[in-house]
């Protein structure tokens, strides 16, 4: 049976000294077990326009950006919540603009690799008849592998100049969700230990007044 005397105040409290004392735990640890920073170059999506025309910008996050100087420190939490909602709209905005950017270099490559396989797939060689005089031309038959194969070998140097192209798009992407991860995180965390301060406030002044 479960006791009357319990205090849903207490409750929240407890909730809250938890989650801010996870927060004092992990924060100088939590985004540098991934990177303590990054600086990279990347494209800005703009609509109507190809891969190779979007003008690039550098980018960066560094780490220290979410370290919390004193979590005793009502004032500066405060101050670090109302920050934290513009940086994670900066960062979000990058990181709409970077999936529209992978998104065109998908579609330019799988539109590059079509061009390719109906080139390949088209292709002819002789026919011939018993005797072995050339009567005609014959559709060269060819497995789907063996026609990719024919691709990526005929077409090497742009084939791998789209999937080194590709493979850092993917990985600019992961790059800033882990900023936006980590700023979410932050702000959660921002959060738990300013209401269990202010609890912790409200909880001494009144002590304090009985």
């Amino acid at each position: 049976m479960m006791s009357n005397n319990s205090n849903p105040g207490d409750d929240k409290m407890s909730q809250y000294a938890q989650e801010a004392e996870s927060f004092q735990e992990n924060e100088n640890t939590e985004v540098d077990n991934q990177f303590e920073s990054f600086k990279t170059v990347v494209k800005v999506f703009e609509d109507n326009k190809e891969y190779d025309e979007l003008f690039e910008q550098e980018i960066g996050f560094d780490s220290n950006t979410i370290k919390l100087a004193d979590s005793n420190n009502l004032e500066l939490i405060a101050e670090e919540i109302n920050l934290v909602p513009q940086r994670i709209f900066v960062y979000r905005a990058m990181l709409d603009s970077q999936t529209h950017i992978l998104q065109l270099l998908e579609d330019s490559y799988e539109n590059w690799f079509s061009k390719k396989y109906i080139e390949v797939d088209q292709e002819t060689e002789a026919k011939y008849d018993k005797t072995g005089n050339i009567v005609g031309t014959k559709k060269v038959e060819r497995t789907e592998g063996a026609k990719k194969h024919v691709i990526v070998t005929q077409w090497e140097e742009e084939y791998i100049n789209f999937q080194n192209k590709l493979r850092a798009e993917r990985y600019k992407l992961s790059l800033i969700k882990s900023a936006v991860t980590a700023l979410d995180n932050y702000s959660y965390k921002l959060h738990a230990v300013q209401n269990y301060r202010e609890l912790l406030l409200q909880h001494k002044i009144e002590q304090f007044n009985t």
